[in-house]
């Protein structure tokens, strides 16, 4: 039972409550109490002051999880299993495996220009793929075989798609995909694009350099080393960086000048490569298992870990600082927080996962 403290001057103006009448004799054992003293009156009253519960506060609400602007996917090729995984970011769980290709899928690509999916199957094929909903929505046969890297120049609506056996990159319209010229290179590989020139640059497996390409026109060839593989650009500070797999090396490039600045030893065989533009962070994976970190400042390798036996490819989320690993020996993919440079994540995807590229949309 709560109470209620009152201190009245005196009694004779007390109107009746609707619980209790007071008067003087219902003080201090029925003595009458003059008018002009104020005394200190308790009333207990649970209709007046609740149950005698003491209050307690309002409970702070707890604040919901910001929504995301931006989420993502990814995209992932399985080599024996004929098909791609589909894979939430935000859950790292498979949500849906496109299967039933006619060759093995090798090269995964991102057009942002047209919303789109491009993978290349090392037979002779494009595959489209529709992001909003994964369904395939055409294939396109190209006259090329072993088909290992395509990109999109949305300042020619060029694309450009490399075939290591027929020892040319060719190029087609970007909107009736019909070829359009082939530029000899030996055993192109892989393509990174300067968003600020739309220079391209095609890297030469089966040679020593990167070839510059302009249109539909090589320009320059930069010398790197024995068999040059992947390759990424970033396009604020304007340098490329090329796994030179026969080096034990990464290249830098300078894309304003076309000129090798510096080759960085990763002690073992470069594969996949990727950077942060944000960060300003390199990440290559090695054929013995390893990621490594390289601080685009400094050229110099500033982090490894061991995730596997044999990673392959990289993709970096840079919204979230996060990077993904295929890892083609055990099936799956790996996920690091970057911030920590730690595996947070493994992730079971199909037979023999080589490349992986991410998809951004609007959440």
């Amino acid at each position: 039972m709560s109470k209620m403290v009152t201190c009245r001057k005196g009694f004779d103006h007390l109107k009746q409550e609707n619980v209790h009448t007071l008067s003087r004799k219902h003080v201090a054992g029925g003595e009458s109490m003059p008018n002009n003293r104020c005394k200190r009156i308790e009333i207990n009253n649970n209709l007046i002051n609740g149950p005698g519960l003491t209050p307690q506060p309002w409970p702070t609400p707890t604040p919901e999880p910001p929504v995301p602007s931006i989420c993502g996917k990814l995209y992932v090729t399985n080599s024996l299993s004929n098909s791609i995984s589909v894979i939430d970011t935000a859950t790292g769980q498979v949500i849906d495996t496109i299967e039933g290709l006619n060759g093995r899928p090798f090269e995964v690509y991102v057009n942002p220009y047209t919303n789109q999916v491009i993978v290349s199957l090392l037979s002779n094929e494009l595959v489209i793929i529709d992001p909003i909903t994964d369904t395939i929505i055409n294939i396109i046969e190209l006259n090329l075989d072993l088909v290992t890297g395509v990109i999109y120049n949305p300042i020619s609506n060029y694309y450009y798609i490399a075939s290591e056996d027929s020892i040319v990159v060719a190029t087609y319209n970007g909107t009736t995909f019909e070829e359009v010229r082939r530029v000899p290179i030996v055993s192109p590989f892989k393509f990174a694009i300067d968003s600020n020139s739309g220079l391209v640059y095609a890297s030469a497996y089966g040679s020593n350099y990167v070839s510059v390409i302009s249109g539909i026109v090589e320009i320059d060839q930069i010398v790197l080393g024995s068999r040059p593989g992947e390759n990424t650009l970033n396009s604020v500070t304007r340098r490329a960086y090329v796994s030179v797999r026969g080096e034990n090396s990464v290249a830098v490039i300078d894309t304003v000048t076309n000129t090798l600045i510096t080759s960085i030893p990763v002690q073992a065989s470069p594969r996949g490569i990727d950077v942060n533009p944000i960060t300003n962070k390199v990440y290559v994976t090695l054929v013995n298992g390893e990621l490594v970190e390289i601080d685009g400042v400094t050229n110099e390798v500033i982090n490894r870990i061991q995730l596997s036996n044999l990673t392959w490819d990289v993709a970096v989320d840079y919204e979230q600082n996060i990077a993904y690993v295929t890892n083609r020996q055990q099936n799956t993919v790996s996920t690091i927080d970057l911030s920590t440079f730690s595996e947070i994540q493994t992730i079971g995807v199909g037979v023999e996962p080589v490349e992986v590229t991410l998809y951004y949309y609007e959440c």
